[in-house]
């Protein structure tokens, strides 16, 4: 969901679900249990260290609460701003000298330019299929879009896993609970892809709220918590699909096969695919600062082998959706391999 050396992201990040389950049972269920939580998850959630969390969980829920069609408006805002004020004040001590110390920070007042330069490359979005297509952690060096820059949050829920929720939201038949999350996860790629998408830099422009959240990137955090929320809904919906889970075993069987046969054959034909490149490009990678032909056979090597076990493992996945009785807890084992 985060980045791993970011324990502040990563405690704020893992009471988004318990929130914005609470919610539901409260408003849905009529929960009282559920209501008197609120404030206490409320609580922890700032008390685990990080402002951006919460105020994309805010987003997520304001958006919940304005079309939900459970009780009237007025009651639904007072299910969201007592607890939310109760919590507030047990936390004063925290968040006010924050308040107060955060308005002197250089950080608060950050220009367009310094914003909008933490959008998240549109090639990273590859990661949420394949991952390590731009890195390798075991040789410690990364490349194109990753190259010169730290490390940023992911959507990664596996190949399956992505391919359900996709679906899942396309065409499955959603409660207002689904809807809304699928509408955040949208909302939240097109805010994270920032100055790639046109007209968003004006956006940034005009309304200066926005500003707040610093790396327009970190938005993926909206979409990793509703895709860890939807996915075994999604999965269980596309196991009943058999005509989209065959096309897409044939799709991935061929993906995995081509790439096998590309990892065993890379000695043959890179070395002369690569001087072809060369020589078609004007010696551009010979002459290029990072491009070497031994650098670029191991990215080569990683992308290859990234892609070639996460669609081997995807189509033993997706067979075992296909049977008639589907064995869950194997599936799950697999997704985590």
């Amino acid at each position: 969901v985060a980045v791993s050396n970011n324990l502040a992201l990563l405690q704020s990040t893992i009471w988004l679900p318990w929130i914005f389950a609470l919610m539901v049972l409260a408003l849905r269920n009529h929960s009282k249990k559920a209501l008197a939580l609120l404030p206490l998850v409320f609580v922890l959630e700032i008390l685990s260290g990080h402002p951006q969390p919460p105020l994309y969980i805010g987003m997520v829920l304001v958006a919940y609460l304005l079309f939900a069609p459970y009780w009237k408006f007025w009651k639904r805002a007072v299910v969201f701003f007592v607890p939310t004020i109760i919590a507030l004040a047990m936390t004063a001590f925290l968040v006010f000298p924050f308040l107060q110390l955060s308005s002197r920070s250089t950080r608060v007042q950050m220009t367009l330019d310094e914003v909008i330069n933490g959008s998240l490359h549109p090639a990273l979005l590859t990661h949420w299929f394949f991952p390590n297509i731009f890195d390798n952690a075991d040789l410690r060096i990364v490349w194109g879009p990753e190259w010169g820059k730290l490390k940023q949050t992911d959507g990664y829920i596996t190949l399956v896993g992505i391919i359900a929720v996709l679906l899942f939201s396309l065409k499955g038949k959603k409660t207002y609970e689904e809807k809304v999350l699928v509408f955040s996860a949208l909302f939240s790629i097109v805010f994270a892809l920032g100055k790639y998408v046109p007209g968003m830099e004006g956006l940034y422009t005009k309304i200066s709220f926005l500003r707040l959240v610093r790396n327009p990137s970190a938005m993926i955090i909206i979409w990793s918590f509703v895709g860890a929320a939807i996915v075994g809904k999604s999965l269980e919906w596309f196991s009943r699909q058999k005509r989209f889970l065959f096309w897409f075993i044939r799709c991935v069987w061929i993906l995995s096969v081509v790439s096998g046969l590309l990892l065993l054959t890379r000695g043959w034909w890179f070395d002369a695919g690569w001087n072809m490149l060369d020589s078609f490009t004007r010696n551009a990678l010979n002459t290029s600062a990072f491009h070497t032909l031994a650098r670029d056979s191991i990215i080569t090597y990683a992308i290859l082998l990234s892609v070639f076990f996460t669609s081997l493992f995807s189509v033993f996945v997706m067979y075992l959706l296909s049977k008639k009785h589907v064995y869950w807890p194997l599936i799950f084992v697999l997704i985590t391999l």
